[in-house]
């Protein structure tokens, strides 16, 4: 009884927390948003309007200043813009790792493919010898290397390691 006491309070406690006011309306809820791309922090807040009983969403700059929701999205286009130009198409975690490692280091990655179409071998038919689930095997595993080894052949022009794997990875 005491663990479900415990939850409801927590429940409680955070659908009634306090956010304060801001131009005398109540906030309902509120977070910061972090721009690396352009350098800015945004505060955005759920307000509710105590004579209408509307709610609306108020974003503020760093200085405190209100931003109207067009400027916003022209920022975050701008955000993007700049992250794109940096990062590529990189996760910028990624990209600062790689940033900071040694130049002869080796960064492994996994690339998924599609997996080949298997429908027409029958591996559960109970009448199969142990030499033709070997040879539905090496269907399979042909079938694997058709998609996964252009990939691998087209890193490896690059002047890069790659190796294809087995069908499933481990």
């Amino acid at each position: 009884m005491k663990r479900i006491s415990l939850i409801l309070l927590m429940i409680s406690g955070f659908l009634w927390a306090d956010f304060g006011t801001y131009m005398g309306m109540k906030v309902l809820n509120k977070a910061k948003v972090h721009l690396k791309g352009i350098g800015v922090t945004l505060q955005t807040m759920k307000v509710l309007d105590n004579t209408t009983g509307t709610t609306r969403e108020v974003i503020l700059d760093e200085n405190g200043n209100e931003v109207s929701q067009e400027q916003y999205h022209q920022i975050l286009q701008e955000n993007q813009r700049l992250l794109r130009e940096k990062y590529g198409k990189l996760d910028p975690r990624l990209y600062e790792r790689i940033q900071n490692m040694p130049g002869d280091a080796t960064i492994w990655i996994t690339i998924w493919t599609r997996a080949p179409d298997l429908s027409d071998l029958d591996f559960r038919n109970p009448n199969l010898t142990d030499e033709d689930l070997k040879s539905l095997f090496q269907i399979a595993d042909s079938r694997h290397k058709a998609i996964t080894e252009p990939i691998a052949s087209a890193i490896r022009a690059l002047g890069f390691k790659a190796v294809a794997t087995d069908l499933v990875p481990t």
